[in-house]
């Protein structure tokens, strides 16, 4: 067993990936989604959990949300040092390189990390499994991301005709985006991230480059057309679509699947970052920070989990350390 003589923090992280504890807090139909961060178990929560912690928000998650899968292996910049002497030194290079260079690095980046916008579901693109099929309707979130868990390999395909792809091609219109940093178009993720992108002039092409069943994926675009035209009512309840898919020119971007990436419950907590019981009353010697710690914070916005976590591990790092010096005089 492990003791500890002052205290317990728990910094162990979200449930993004604790199907078990997402069914439960959020609705047994998210339980098949995955979250991004595969070692997201919910460990601290269970942990301050069963010593009598209450628990806060723990249906708020982000997501789900439709992710292209990542690319092999870890990207250039994950490689590089965080800490030391070369580290620094690189600091001091990197404002000295080509904002063309810099820039390029970004979207690399960019093409790994950011989902694809709705609008293209919007302008028309359509979604389709490994068989070729469509199965949601694809303006429909967060029933699109229940529906692709339910796909096999969790996984499903955007298909692009002509004018689609040619809109996704330049401003304003971008497949992804980190904003005002920079933004994807599809020249970009063709170039880019070829693991999840495929151009052809024909929709055989492009099945084939993905091993999609062909003479499903052009069944399933005649039948969209159907609806398009107004000759049938569409299958999965889409409206207002006025533009079959056509043309020369097709785009297959995927595999895409569905994902949680944070979660906004937590443990509650007291200014010194104690742990609560359901009374609101301090445990002795627990405490949580971070994505355990959230203390009824609901975070919409880049970075804002990564500055709670060093904000509340300093400050508890800060009262621990106040008191150990207390209990020595």
């Amino acid at each position: 067993p492990i003791t500890a003589k002052r205290g317990v923090v728990l910094a162990a992280g979200d449930y993004s990936s604790a199907p078990e504890m997402i069914g439960r807090f959020k609705g047994d139909r998210f339980k098949t989604i995955e979250g991004v961060n595969p070692k997201a178990c919910g460990d601290g929560h269970l942990l301050a959990e069963r010593a009598g912690a209450q628990l806060l928000n723990m249906d708020i998650t982000y997501g789900p949300e439709l992710r292209f899968v990542p690319p092999p292996g870890d990207p250039f910049e994950q490689l590089l040092p965080t800490r030391g002497l070369f580290a620094k030194l690189l600091g001091r290079l990197v404002p000295l390189l080509p904002q063309a260079i810099i820039n390029l690095r970004i979207k690399r980046l960019l093409l790994t990390w950011q989902h694809p916008e709705n609008s293209l579901f919007d302008d028309g693109a359509i979604l389709v499994n490994a068989e070729g099929q469509r199965f949601c309707n694809e303006t429909d979130s967060p029933a699109r991301e229940i529906a692709i868990s339910e796909q096999p390999g969790k996984a499903a395909y955007i298909l692009l005709d002509e004018r689609i792809a040619a809109f996704y091609s330049q401003w304003p219109y971008f497949i992804s985006t980190a904003p005002k940093i920079a933004y994807a178009y599809v020249d970009d993720y063709l170039r880019l991230r070829p693991d999840v992108s495929v151009a052809g002039d024909s929709l055989e092409t492009v099945a084939a480059q993905r091993g999609i069943n062909a003479v499903n994926l052009k069944e399933t675009v005649q039948q969209f057309n159907q609806y398009v035209t107004g000759a049938q009512s569409d299958a999965f309840g889409r409206t207002d679509d006025e533009c079959p898919l056509t043309g020369k020119r097709w785009v297959l971007l995927g595999p895409a699947k569905s994902y949680f990436t944070t979660t906004e419950g937590g443990v509650a907590i007291n200014a010194g970052l104690q742990a609560l019981d359901e009374r609101g009353q301090p445990i002795p010697g627990l405490y949580a920070i971070g994505s355990n710690g959230m203390g009824g914070q609901i975070l919409w916005g880049h970075g804002l989990h990564i500055a709670w976590a060093i904000t509340s591990g300093r400050l508890v790092g800060e009262l621990l350390g106040r008191e150990l010096n207390q209990n020595r005089e």
